[in-house]
């Protein structure tokens, strides 16, 4: 009874929070999207029948309501003038479009690379299932395919914030796309792709904050359609990679069971947090202190491996369906324990909101760490995007294409 009167509750909220906001900013989209989030991951875990967690299922919206409150704090002290900072975006297509040739033509090396490693003798299928067994293997990982894929996200950032812009750069963005589906297929993995639209999202929402974008109801309702369109297409790819994954040789009905782990990947990990925090957090005692949420650096100072547990055990979230704990709520939990968790959150959404309201003029800056932050909420619920030094690539892949093709500046008009 109490999980469906809080799947209402989460609905109203909802249908409150899209009904009041009516510009585009930082705070706003990260508490739409986590109540989205919840919301639905909730849905599928009761429609599948996964573990659900009551007192779980608050901790992701706690989070975020700690992360965001002092973006509000500080507006409430600001005058009219600081708050309505707005800028304007100019775009040098011609350098723009040699980047998207260059880096498109990486991402085909990328594929190229991945297959050569197994064979060109072989079918898609067969490098897709060499490439899954050698990954769960932890060996044979082809760096150059990673790398490329740094790339390749970097670009899907600058497509998000081309908005409207994009329209001379269409043939681009059809040949990336066609690489990164491509990439998703021979290395028989969703996490490119997930990335990619995880990185476009948020170069849309930063070209809509700096614009100062208005959202009317008819934004509100396309924007629905699209992300319910953008789930089923997403949906279907998956489909198609789980196909390449466990051969092309499948009947219907093997094809919709192993779907089922598409969206264990997508959702499964919510529930396997409700799993780990039940068990977990009244023995917290071995406090890892940012080698969690921050493992990509850690492993390259301090030469730290993966904490145990994250990547090497399962949790079982029904009967016979089990997925990793990789979400972001367990890694702050770990790094800090639950009370830290929130001064850990309150801190970073302080000293976010210094910058977003007194580091205007600092533009490839502003852009780089909200990019940072974005993508690591959107991702949040897989894991956390700073354990992987690829992603951390991206970002400055991502200044390089600010500075020499994307001119943004405070609107003085």
């Amino acid at each position: 009874m109490e999980i469906y009167l809080f799947n209402v509750v989460l609905f109203l909220a909802l249908i409150f929070v899209i009904n009041i906001i009516n510009i585009i900013n930082i705070e706003n989209f990260i508490l739409l999207y986590v109540i989205n989030w919840v919301f639905i991951s909730l849905n599928v875990s009761l429609i599948f029948g996964y573990y659900i967690s009551i007192i779980s299922l608050f901790v992701p919206i706690l989070f975020c309501l700690v992360f965001i409150s002092p973006f509000y704090i500080v507006r409430f002290f600001l005058n009219d003038n600081i708050r309505s900072v707005s800028y304007s975006t100019v775009y040098n297509n011609k350098i723009l479009s040699k980047y998207i040739t260059v880096i498109n033509i990486i991402g085909i090396v990328g594929i190229m690379s991945q297959i050569n490693q197994f064979g060109f003798g072989l079918s898609i299928s067969e490098i897709a299932i060499m490439t899954s067994e050698a990954r769960y293997a932890n060996e044979n990982v082809n760096k150059i395919q990673i790398l490329a894929n740094g790339f390749i996200f970097a670009l899907f950032f600058i497509y998000g914030f081309m908005g409207v812009e994009i329209k001379n750069h269409k043939k681009g963005l059809f040949l990336s796309i066609l690489i990164i589906l491509m990439i998703s297929i021979v290395t028989s993995s969703k996490a490119a792709l997930i990335m990619c639209i995880a990185f476009y999202i948020t170069g849309l929402i930063l070209i809509n904050v700096f614009s100062k974008s208005i959202i009317n109801l008819k934004h509100k309702i396309k924007l629905i359609i699209y992300f319910l369109l953008s789930l089923i297409i997403i949906l279907l790819v998956s489909i198609i990679i789980q196909i390449f994954r466990y051969g092309t040789n499948l009947d219907i009905s093997t094809i919709i069971y192993n779907s089922d782990k598409i969206f264990i990947y997508a959702f499964g990990q919510f529930s396997a947090f409700g799993v780990w925090f039940d068990n977990n957090i009244n023995y917290i005692d071995n406090i890892t202190y940012g080698n969690g949420l921050f493992t990509g650096i850690y492993s390259l100072i301090f030469g730290h491996q993966r904490v145990a547990g994250y990547y090497d055990t399962f949790t079982y979230i029904a009967v016979d369906k089990y997925t990793n704990v990789f979400t972001l709520s367990r890694f702050i939990i770990q790094d800090f324990t639950m009370l830290g968790a929130f001064l850990f959150l309150f801190f970073c959404g302080f000293i976010s909101s210094i910058i977003k309201f007194f580091f205007s003029r600092y533009v490839n800056f502003l852009i780089i760490y909200f990019s940072v932050l974005l993508v690591e909420v959107i991702f949040g619920f897989s894991t956390s995007i700073l354990s992987y030094n690829v992603v951390l690539f991206s970002f400055l892949i991502i200044y390089v294409f600010f500075i020499n093709s994307i001119k943004v500046s405070k609107d003085l008009n």
